[in-house]
């Protein structure tokens, strides 16, 4: 009955050592992964305002003041994007609030107007989810897009 006992608690033990890394995975990994998921689901929602934003404007500028702001110039008016830490402003003046706010806490996103003159004709963006696991950041789900103003663009609505 006693070696029964210790035969069951040495597979007991075996079972468990290989299930620690299930069991890892299913506590921290999946829930960490699901909350960067949503969060690059968002960022894309912000792409896509801008990409809609560009598409109809007149001109683009970075501003020298604000290294951080996007400023396109439509005909019905002017948009500002600021990018701040952790998330993303979408308002109709530069000293407002937001009409939209994306809060991003791991994106991170570098906008560069290309310009011909002095005129904005594109902009290019750079996004990344940035993860830091036991003090070393990882870059997830990066993507580089380049949108050009005044170009034709259609969504289902």
């Amino acid at each position: 009955m006693l070696i029964e006992l210790l035969v069951v608690l040495a597979v007991l033990v075996m079972i468990s050592a290989i299930m620690d890394r299930y069991w890892m995975s299913l506590s921290f990994e999946l829930p960490r992964e699901s909350r960067l998921i949503q969060e690059n689901i968002s960022l894309n929602d912000a792409i896509r305002h801008i990409q809609a934003d560009v598409a109809s404007a007149e001109n683009l500028e970075n501003d020298i003041n604000e290294p951080n702001t996007l400023t396109i110039e439509l005909k019905k008016g002017t948009v500002f994007y600021k990018f701040d830490e952790g998330r993303i402003i979408r308002s109709k003046s530069i000293n407002t609030q937001g009409d939209t706010i994306w809060k991003i806490p791991h994106g991170k996103i570098q906008c560069q107007v290309l310009k011909k003159g002095d005129r904005g004709y594109a902009v290019e963006i750079k996004s990344c989810i940035e993860d830091d696991i036991f003090g070393k950041t990882q870059r997830k789900m990066a993507n580089s897009n380049l949108f050009f103003a005044g170009a034709i663009w259609e969504t289902a609505q």
